[in-house]
């Protein structure tokens, strides 16, 4: 059980219309409760632990609670990033991320409908009633804590004190033979009082137990030191994100943390008002683009398709050079040929592929190379409803993957479903087989909140559509359609 102090503030922006989220933090060591026989306690630099000690304890996986000024039942979760060494003024490097505004808050409620506008609806009172920029309450949600060159450090002063006493108990036997002989030169007869036969096996007994904790504490101050792996891919996937966004600076104490912040605009992938596509010329020459809703072009039109809107991110088709293929006709010969003529021929065609862009053109995805982004290799993607749904297949498993616009795992749909839309909070799918329902076989359909569970019980169905007000259309396999409700009760 380790003690640490860790002080902390949050800032939130809306940078394009969406929630901009970052805290800065930084921290001091305590104490801690140690399983050593010796020293169960330590204590920080005041305390029994030398600076070069204290630098190498560690804290990680960090997850703060910040609660809002108006309600002790709504809260900002954050990661305040990669710490610094303890009593550091440092503040811990991180990056600001940018939640949608349905994660933007927590709360206690059982609600769970209508999160983004009552998200929006809470951030407007924030700001009207003056409180966004107060002091909020916090308190650490969850923290690991790496203390094992410190038991290291233990072991060797625990090591010390053994090897001190293995010491003291030949000094004593040294003692008690050079008495022996010094008896001896002075002719005096030596008894084998029953006490001293006690002292000789009481000091073999310490004899062999001092040298066994000996061999023990070396084993520990040799013991080995595992990686650790969770703070080294927490370093990497950090300073990945610095090297993509050159324009954020990491902020030198907390009161330069808002003016740091500015420098995060130009790293979102873009302005996140939709762009709409736009396209020239048609069949071979067809191509498209994007432009501004004030109708300037942002994006040249340059693509061979392209998706109506462009928010935030957009999978476009774009052009990569010509390859040339060959092939040949058969025509009519004369002479001592029979059949046909064969003519070779060669043509340029154009090379096309699938990628995903910002609305400043730049490649994030590319068809060819996914797994940097998404660990695996996708077979497809495709951008609906606001969503990057990402297919991954293999032989035995197909399964659907949702990203938002900034390339942050949402949901990962049930294996054998597919994304069909997404209305008021409910992504309705459909599964890939039919299943037997008596005489028919149908398809089932489901609706799935984003904390992946249905809303209700899947059903064999000709045909379903996504919520409106509260409301979905779902046709039974007989041909007969019903509205439901959220909880998927027929309604009259």
């Amino acid at each position: 059980m380790a003690s640490v102090d860790i002080n902390a503030k949050l800032m939130i922006y809306t940078l394009w219309g969406e929630p901009v989220v970052y805290c800065t933090a930084n921290w001091s060591f305590n104490k801690a409760q140690t399983d050593n026989t010796l020293v169960t306690n330590i204590k920080g630099v005041s305390g029994n632990l030398p600076r070069e000690v204290l630098d190498t304890i560690v804290l990680y996986d960090v997850k703060i609670n910040f609660f809002t000024s108006l309600t002790d039942n709504i809260w900002v979760t954050c990661d305040p990033g990669y710490f610094t060494k303890s009593d550091d003024t440092k503040l811990a490097l991180s990056m600001p991320g940018s939640p949608s505004w349905e994660e933007l808050f927590q709360d206690n409620g059982y609600d769970l409908g209508g999160r983004e506008e009552r998200a929006k609806s809470h951030y407007l009172e924030l700001l009207e009633t003056g409180k966004i920029s107060s002091q909020a309450q916090h308190s650490v949600q969850t923290a690991q804590i790496d203390l094992h060159h410190v038991r290291k450090w233990l072991a060797e002063q625990d090591l010390k004190i053994v090897e001190q006493k293995q010491i003291q108990t030949s000094d004593r036997w040294q003692e008690r033979k050079d008495a022996q002989l010094k008896a001896q030169r002075d002719d005096k007869p030596i008894k084998s009082s029953p006490e001293s036969i006690d002292a000789f096996m009481q000091y073999l007994f310490e004899a062999v137990y001092r040298k066994q904790r000996v061999e023990e504490y070396k084993w520990r101050v040799n013991a080995y030191i595992p990686l650790n792996t969770s703070l080294m891919e927490r370093s990497d996937s950090l300073f990945k994100k610095f090297r993509h966004c050159q324009s954020f600076t990491p902020p030198r104490s907390f009161e330069d943390a808002p003016n740091s912040v500015i420098g995060y605009r130009d790293c979102l992938p873009s302005p996140l008002d939709a762009l709409v596509m736009y396209s020239v010329g048609e069949d071979d020459d067809y191509r498209c683009g994007y432009k501004n809703k004030d109708g300037k072009v942002v994006l040249e039109a340059q693509y061979k398709s392209c998706y109506d809107e462009l928010k935030g991110i957009g999978v476009v088709k774009r052009f990569e050079g010509t390859r040339e293929e060959t092939g040949s006709t058969i025509g009519l010969c004369s002479g001592k040929c029979s059949g046909g003529a064969s003519t070779r021929y060669t043509m340029l065609v154009d090379v096309v592929k699938w990628v995903v862009i910002n609305a400043k053109g730049e490649v994030l995805v590319h068809e060819d190379d996914t797994e940097p982004v998404f660990g695996f290799q996708a077979t497809h993607f495709s951008f609906l409803d606001g969503n990057l749904v990402v297919t991954r297949r293999d032989e035995d498993t197909y399964q659907e993957l949702i990203y938002d616009n900034q390339l942050k795992l949402r949901l990962k749909l049930p294996e054998g479903w597919e994304y069909e839309g997404y209305s008021e909070d409910l992504i309705l799918i459909k599964s890939r087989e039919k299943v037997e329902d008596g005489y028919s076989s149908a398809y089932e359909y489901g609706y799935v909140g984003w904390d992946g569970k249905f809303a209700f019980d899947p059903m064999p169905a000709n045909e379903a559509n996504v919520f409106e007000n509260g409301k979905a259309w779902i046709v039974d396999p007989d041909g007969t359609g019903f509205l439901y409700d959220k909880k998927g009760r027929i309604l009259e």
